[in-house]
């Protein structure tokens, strides 16, 4: 199962104030490209679509769900986790990705995690563990604890805090929402060697003690200038 992986693409941002819509837009082309030639069977995007609250998060959505109905001609489902900037703090747990649902309704191959979600596809068990809104806060260990998946392959995907990795500008400069922490020593305890760590929020791309972070599409602020844009293309074996 390949499968291609992009993150926080931000896509309302403006870098001293100049949009980067534009910039962020043909890097997603580039990703949805990647998934096309790769032969991929799915595309996980790791949160941090857009903020709720300015001009641009509309065009945002729209850039996601053109970018799901593409994936979706190509054969290519894709999954979408809500991350801290997509959270709507309405007391709904409304995220931005709320569009995308209009998708999955329609049929096509596109889910929403915007809920700590066990979903099991056809080679892989995936365990879905977005940053949710204070109104359906959940904990990420005891979740993980209470799905061994035994026999299955695991792919955990997340958009939280890691413990002791190295902040960016998206943990001062950019800052939104509470700490929510990646459950490492669960997901170690219960799955072990049979689940690949893959976790979004932090935009410079890298492994840490075996958790996969892809990065950010473009580097966004200037504190990023030594940052490394990209996306993952993985072989789930």
């Amino acid at each position: 199962m390949k499968v291609v992986c992009s993150s926080d693409w931000h896509a309302d941002w403006s870098t001293a104030g100049f949009s980067r819509e534009g910039d962020v837009a043909t890097a997603v082309d580039e990703t949805v490209a990647a998934a096309v030639e790769q032969g991929a069977s799915h595309y996980f995007f790791l949160g941090d679509l857009c903020d709720p609250d300015g001009a641009r998060a509309h065009r945002a959505v729209e850039l996601a769900v053109r970018t799901a109905v593409r994936l979706s001609r190509a054969g290519i489902a894709s999954r979408w986790l809500a991350g801290n900037h997509d959270v709507v703090e309405d007391g709904h747990g409304t995220t931005m990705l709320g569009a995308l649902r209009e998708l999955e309704s329609a049929e096509l191959p596109v889910r929403v995690y915007d809920r700590p979600t066990v979903e099991v596809l056809p080679e892989v068990a995936v365990v879905a563990l977005p940053y949710c809104a204070r109104s359906h806060a959940y904990d990420p260990e005891a979740f993980v604890r209470a799905n061994p998946l035994p026999g299955w392959r695991v792919v955990v995907l997340g958009h939280l805090n890691i413990a002791g990795i190295a902040p960016g500008s998206e943990t001062d400069e950019m800052p939104r929402g509470r700490d929510v922490m990646f459950p490492l020593a669960a997901c170690q305890d219960v799955y072990g060697e049979r689940a690949l760590l893959m976790n979004g929020h932090y935009h410079q791309h890298q492994v840490f003690r075996r958790i996969h972070v892809p990065g950010s599409l473009e580097r966004l602020t200037f504190g990023e200038m030594a940052n490394e844009p990209g996306y993952m293309i993985v072989e789930v074996l």
